[in-house]
């Protein structure tokens, strides 16, 4: 799915592109009203998902102590 179709079925739209950096914005009210909703590059799902998986290490390891 295109990049735009797939921002419209979140109810988003794509308001600038440059290299990967996106930006959506909420579809809703005036323009004043409209949430940036940028994302920041993100290197890849599982780097985060084992960042996550740290500090809930962490956390378990602070309550142990």
């Amino acid at each position: 799915m295109s990049l735009r179709k797939t921002a419209k079925h979140k109810g988003l739209r794509v308001t600038a592109r440059q290299g990967r950096n996106i930006k959506l914005r909420r579809r809703e009210g005036r323009k004043e009203d409209h949430q940036d909703l940028t994302r920041p590059v993100v290197a890849s799902k599982n780097s985060d998902r084992r960042d996550a998986g740290d500090a809930e290490k962490k956390l378990l390891d602070a309550d142990e102590r």
